[in-house]
């Protein structure tokens, strides 16, 4: 699986900021293109990195479906890597993390 940034501001993250993503801190706008094993390849918007268990992991939200995808995030040297999670109990507890944090917090928005 490889990824590809690219910065696309159709901006509706419900904050005021610029629309110059040099100077924001929110993943509104970012994009990552995922490309699967078969060739298949998957727009996803990020929703954001977030750390569960001491590692670092990233929520997508993929733009044709709205299916979240959860995939550890590995800061390199070359850049930032994405790996998917295949440990179902690693999993459950980043999923566990991932709906504490961005579930309870578009409840409290609402």
């Amino acid at each position: 699986m490889s990824e590809e940034k690219k910065h696309d501001c159709g901006c509706d993250c419900g904050h005021d900021h610029e629309h110059d993503h040099d100077g924001c801190d929110c993943s509104c706008g970012e994009t990552v293109t995922l490309t699967m094993e078969n060739g298949e390849e998957i727009v996803c918007n990020i929703l954001g990195v977030f750390d569960a268990e001491d590692k670092s992991y990233v929520a997508l939200l993929q733009i044709d479906s709205e299916e979240v995808v959860l995939l550890r995030h590995i800061e390199g040297v070359d850049g930032s890597m994405l790996e998917p999670i295949e440990d179902d109990d690693e999993y459950e507890k980043v999923a566990a993390v991932f709906e504490e944090i961005f579930v309870d917090e578009e409840e409290e928005e609402e």
